[in-house]
């Protein structure tokens, strides 16, 4: 019979995605390998409940005011857990286009960090263009992982270019509003990376509840310490 100790250890989380995992290897295929590019994701909860509902209604339901409160959010994010933060240089948006034959004519994430810079003010530096989108592509939402990755590597990437900003050397935070599972991220992290970005990391207002651990769905993630991604 397992011991009382034993019934109420915590669960095993994911060092690069935060997620429950059941055995010693995430379900997240990303999390597994070295060449992801990005390091670790940080995100202040799961898709789902009223974060769920706030992100769905700014993005597709008109409710851009709710910028204020998702930047409100992601600073109070910063200040509760600034020493996980320390040796990060700067903040950029994941990139999106808005050119012609753009599905959008605003940027959600971009107006986001837009938000949030002047709520960290000179606490952090915000960079507003890093990396560049310049075409457009198609949404990947109902993907399965695999094709996911493929078309981030074949449909994403020959859009993707380096901003004009220096990165040599420097940790950078790509801020997205929902992490799904990375393949997004490690094309952004790819650019960056061979630019001279020494770390690129993720920061995210929510991921998916992907796991289970004791019949019940995964309830957020705090970091213990930093964790270094690859070199």
């Amino acid at each position: 019979m397992a011991s009382d100790s034993t019934l109420s250890s915590p669960p095993r989380r994911c060092a690069a995605c935060g997620q429950e995992t059941l055995g010693s290897r995430c379900t997240n295929a990303w999390c597994n390998r070295a060449d992801r590019g990005w390091s670790v994701v940080y995100s202040t909860g799961t898709y789902e409940g009223e974060l769920r509902r706030a992100i769905v209604g700014y993005k597709y339901r008109g409710q851009r005011d709710r910028a204020r409160s998702l930047s409100a959010l992601l600073a109070g994010y910063l200040d509760e857990h600034a020493t996980w933060f320390e040796e990060y240089d700067a903040l950029t948006p994941m990139p999106a286009y808005l050119g012609p034959g753009a599905r959008r004519s605003w940027d959600p994430v971009g107006r986001l960090v837009a938000e949030l810079a002047e709520r960290v003010g000179d606490s952090w530096a915000v960079r507003p263009a890093l990396v560049e989108k310049v075409g457009e592509t198609a949404p990947m939402r109902g993907q399965t992982q695999w094709q996911r990755a493929r078309y981030a590597e074949c449909g994403l990437r020959p859009v993707l270019r380096a901003g004009a900003c220096e990165v040599g050397g420097a940790r950078i935070l790509v801020v997205d509003d929902v992490f799904t599972e990375g393949s997004t991220l490690r094309e952004v992290a790819r650019v960056l990376r061979r630019a001279g970005a020494e770390e690129v990391a993720g920061l995210v207002l929510a991921r998916p509840a992907l796991g289970i651990a004791g019949g019940r769905r995964s309830a957020g993630w705090a970091h213990g310490e930093r964790r270094r991604g690859p070199a």
